[in-house]
């Protein structure tokens, strides 16, 4: 991507290296609107040792990835600039673009963390010595990088990564910066995306037909309905996810589950409400109470665009085996495919092992497409899934 220009100045030849701006190769494409593996990484913070954190799990909400090659303990690029290609220079000047805007991006409710294949405690100690008020998240063992096939260069026997920024949201990058560059102007680019993008979901919010002001309700049957997410419902989450077989066959919900974990999921889904002008995941209510036993979303919902999304459901333990996920998916699938909303497509990745779903999905006209060997994190590991999907217009 780079070479070495040699330019007359004032009548004499002034050798000067200056960096071409490096093209779009490509190799980021399959990122775009990517899940995040739920996988475990240690993240950098004030002290050692550090804090382990699930990266999807930290994506739920805004959050703003720098992915840069690696520095060592001074703020030099490492491993040694000659060993370096051009393009992996400038990632002190990368953080602290970061560092000085970061008051800037927490007012706009999104987190800022760095993320590189360098050991934490060498992270920790670039840190301190730049001041970062931010975590720096360690891919030491290669298991994102692997997991999202992202583009890395070998210096040294180190395997190092691309420099890219992320947008992030709900478990997924919704944005994606590639190439970078220059590296110090990263962070003024995104901040400015961050607000231009802020500014359009809340113009979008004043026009779309189902405004979030508008409760969101749809009847299942006589003994249940789906409505939004509240904030009253986080004593029902921390009291469904005891049961860790809920855990097993689902991706994304954390074993054992906290009240802060629920304070953390209900705050995102509500603001992500607000932001969006329509809700994408709701709560299966029992209509004797409006008690929440269950969740339901189409995850890349998008009203009145045509479009495809997925879907993503789980039911408290005790109402299994009774057919009201099947009923539940039916209404929303309706909701789906009506002519206001507009999905053409919906899909959905179900582990192997996990029959009841699958047959769920069979009853409400799912055809299978295939497995996707090592697909999707689980318990630690990456697993396979069942990919099945279904057509507005199947029956």
């Amino acid at each position: 991507h780079f070479f070495a220009l040699t330019l007359k100045m004032s009548g004499a030849n002034a050798p000067v290296s200056l960096p071409q701006v490096p093209q779009d190769d490509g190799d980021c494409d399959h990122l775009d609107v990517a899940v995040l593996p739920n996988i475990v990484l240690p993240m950098a913070e004030d002290t050692l040792p550090p804090k382990p954190v699930r990266l999807a799990e930290l994506t739920h909400t805004p959050t703003l990835i720098f992915v840069y090659p690696g520095v060592d303990a001074s703020g030099e690029n490492t491993p040694t600039a000659a060993a370096q290609p051009p393009e992996a220079q400038g990632c002190a000047a990368q953080a602290a673009g970061f560092r000085d805007l970061h008051q800037e991006f927490q007012q706009l409710g999104v987190r800022v963390v760095g993320l590189s294949t360098q050991p934490s405690e060498e992270q920790h100690q670039f840190r301190t010595r730049l001041g970062l008020p931010f975590s720096l998240l360690s891919d030491s063992e290669l298991g994102v990088t692997k997991a999202l096939r992202l583009p890395t260069y070998d210096v040294e026997g180190q395997t190092l990564l691309k420099r890219m920024v992320w947008f992030c949201e709900c478990g997924r990058i919704m944005k994606i910066f590639y190439p970078v560059f220059p590296p110090g102007q990263s962070a003024d680019t995104a901040l400015r995306w961050v607000r231009r993008n802020q500014r359009r979901q809340q113009a979008r919010a004043q026009l779309v037909k189902f405004p979030v002001a508008s409760p969101f309700r749809l009847a299942v049957n006589d003994s249940f309905y789906i409505s939004d997410i509240t904030f009253a419902d986080k004593a029902a989450f921390v009291e469904h996810f005891k049961e860790k077989d809920i855990n097993f066959f689902t991706e994304y919900i954390p074993f054992p589950y906290t009240e802060e974990d629920a304070e953390n999921w209900v705050n995102t889904v509500v603001a992500m409400n607000a932001r969006q002008g329509h809700s994408r995941r709701w709560a299966i209510r029992r209509a004797s109470d409006g008690y929440l036993v269950g969740s339901i979303g189409l995850i890349d919902l998008q009203v009145g665009t045509p479009h495809a999304s997925e879907i993503g459901a789980w039911l408290a333990k005790p109402f299994w085996g009774h057919g009201i996920i099947t009923q539940v998916a039916h209404a929303v699938l309706a909701y789906g495919f009506s002519d206001e909303v507009g999905m053409y497509r919906v899909f959905a990745y179900v582990f192997p092992d996990n029959p009841g779903s699958l047959r769920a999905c069979e009853k409400v006209g799912f055809k299978v497409e295939g497995r996707l060997r090592k697909f999707r994190e689980r318990q630690g590991s990456l697993a396979d899934v069942i990919l099945l999907s279904k057509l507005k217009g199947d029956p």
